[in-house]
C-alpha cells in the first residue's frame, strides 16, 4: 500500500476499509487507541492502564500498526506508541467519545 492510499486516508477499496474495520472492531484495540488519545504511551504504560499481559498488548499493538492507525517511535530507550493523523483514526476516536 502505498502512503496516502489505503484503508483509513478515504481511498481504500471495499475489503481494505472491511480490513480496518475488521481490526478496529475488537475492545482491546479501541481501548488502545482510547488511551493514545490521551497522549502516547509505551507497552508497560498501556499494560498498566488495561490490566492486560504486556505481550497482549505488543500483539495489539502490531496490528494497529499494520492498519496505520498507530506509529511507534524510540524515546528515552523505550518505544512509544502514538496515534497517526489517519481520517480513519479521527472517526474511530470521535465515536469513542460516546464510550464510558
Amino acid at each position: 500500500m502505498t502512503p496516502g492510499h489505503g484503508p483509513g486516508t478515504g481511498t481504500g477499496t471495499v475489503e481494505e476499509i472491511s480490513d480496518l474495520l475488521r481490526t478496529i472492531a475488537h475492545p482491546t484495540r479501541l481501548r488502545i487507541l482510547q488511551c493514545l488519545r490521551d497522549g502516547d504511551a509505551c507497552v508497560t504504560e498501556l499494560s498498566a492502564m488495561l490490566d492486560v499481559p504486556m505481550p497482549y498488548v505488543s500483539h495489539q499493538l502490531r496490528l494497529l500498526r499494520n492498519a496505520h492507525l498507530v506509529r511507534r517511535y524510540r524515546g528515552g530507550g523505550r518505544m512509544y506508541y502514538a496515534l497517526t493523523g489517519m481520517p480513519a483514526v479521527t472517526v474511530v476516536l470521535e465515536i469513542l467519545r460516546f464510550c464510558p
